[in-house]
């Protein structure tokens, strides 16, 4: 059987054929939604209250802030450092000029050694032998050409005169044996083999003295021109072989082409050496050299003699540009500098070493300059900054810029973004504002931030 409570209220539940339990129910649920209401109504209405005494106290106490005024460039110096190799000024690796066997190394790993100092030596007993035989010849030829200088002898052109006569006369009685024998033939006495005898003999005795006569002629003429010449070659000739060997004994003594030190002993005594076989490394120690490559149009701001700085292993030099490689690189398309160090340097510096040449470069790019900690990293990897804008008087409020990195140098960076030339950027403190936040500008804040660095704050 149901109850029907008497409550107005309770027309809602006539309509549903509910149990008293149900009915308890929704009553309960009723009830605390109304105390919600209510509760919830009050809250609004005393927050509603406070708020104008919150805000007017807010606007009394303002954040003080340092803040600077922007500045745009259009670039900024940057120092950039070239790294290069140290070597000596002259590196060597000494060979022989000929193959032969090494009997003498006078030097070790590191020694000193004055320029034109012995080194090392070859076997040399076939070139004197060699030269021995050379210089034999050349005596042998010697006396071939002052035989032909000084002509035949006296004697010689004696005798030549005396065969002369002996066949003149030899001629002369066959001249009479055959005008006899003419004779005779006319009258038949002789027999036609006789005749023809004494006719051959008279024309053999006419060329007999033609002869003689003609190395007669010569002999008193003397020695031909052409025989001085040909023999005179022939002693230039050995002359020159002889110097050969004289050179190939030379240099059978390898000397040090310059002041400087044993890099490192290669070969060692007893070895057959080839053609060209390096036997020593010598480095001059005197004077040093760093070599760098450098892109062009840095290289083209540098002259020869121009004074440098170069940083090794932390101690840093003064050196000279001594010369500009004419031609770029195609592996690394940079110019090489040769940067000379002074008499000296060589004592605290050596080949091998990294050297560092820092130079000034005026790099082109647009934006402001802005202290490190006055950039919050933000989305997208873009940063932001607080901007002090709708200024009144020392009043502002926060507003949040995004900003992009160009470049960091120390304790400021470049950026560029939503932040111009003229805006006031809150420095320090930015972890204690948000934006839409009233702020208090310091007096006398217009600190700017340039390439030449921070100004500091007036305070």
């Amino acid at each position: 059987m149901s109850t029907r409570l008497s409550n107005p209220s309770d027309s809602f539940f006539e309509t549903q054929n509910m149990t008293k339990r149900h009915l308890l129910t929704w009553r309960r649920v009723y009830a605390f939604v109304v105390v919600v209401a209510v509760v919830a109504t009050g809250v609004s209405l005393g927050l509603a209250g406070r708020e104008p005494a919150n805000q007017s106290q807010a606007d009394v106490v303002s954040l003080p802030v340092q803040t600077l005024i922007a500045e745009h460039v259009s670039s900024y110096p940057e120092r950039r450092s070239y790294t290069g190799l140290i070597t000596a000024a002259r590196t060597s690796h000494l060979a022989f000029h000929r193959s032969a066997e090494l009997i003498e190394v006078l030097v070790d790993d590191g020694d000193d050694v004055a320029a034109g100092q012995p080194l090392a030596r070859l076997d040399t007993r076939r070139l004197f032998a060699q030269r021995d035989q050379l210089t034999a010849q050349r005596a042998e030829a010697s006396a071939r050409l002052e035989e032909l200088q000084n002509g035949p002898r006296v004697e010689v052109i004696a005798a030549a005169r005396a065969e002369v006569k002996d066949l003149s006369a030899q001629a002369e009685l066959a001249k009479r044996s055959h005008a006899r024998n003419q004779s005779l033939n006319a009258n038949r006495a002789v027999t036609k083999q006789s005749f023809d005898n004494s006719e051959l003999s008279l024309k053999a005795a006419d060329a007999k003295v033609v002869a003689a006569q003609s190395r007669l002629e010569e002999l008193v003429a003397g020695t031909r021109s052409e025989q001085l010449e040909a023999q005179t070659a022939v002693v230039a000739r050995l002359d020159a072989m002889l110097a050969d060997i004289g050179i190939e004994i030379e240099d059978s003594t390898l000397k040090s082409p310059f002041a400087g030190q044993v890099s490192e002993r290669l070969v060692d005594e007893g070895a057959i050496l080839s053609l060209a076989k390096p036997v020593l490394r010598v480095v001059e120690t005197g004077v040093v050299e760093a070599r760098i490559g450098l892109p062009t149009g840095v290289a083209a701001r540098l002259k020869v003699g121009m004074p440098q700085s170069v940083l090794v292993d932390g101690q840093r030099f003064t050196t000279n540009v001594h010369a500009l490689s004419p031609e770029v690189d195609l592996a690394t398309r940079t110019r090489l500098v040769i940067l000379r160090f002074p008499e000296g340097a060589s004592h605290s510096i050596v080949p091998g070493q990294v050297a560092r040449l820092e130079m000034n470069a005026t790099i082109d790019a647009d934006g402001i300059w802005l202290p490190i900690d006055s950039l919050s990293r933000g989305s997208r990897g873009l940063w932001t900054v607080f901007v002090a804008v709708e200024v009144v008087d020392q009043s502002a409020t926060v507003e949040r810029r995004e900003v992009e990195i160009v470049h960091t140098d120390g304790d400021r960076a470049l950026v560029r973004g939503t932040v111009f030339g003229g805006d006031r950027v809150i420095i320090a403190g930015t972890h204690r504002v948000v934006p839409g936040q009233r702020i208090l500008l310091q007096s006398g804040d217009a600190s700017t931030v340039s390439n030449d660095g921070f100004a500091e704050a007036v305070q």
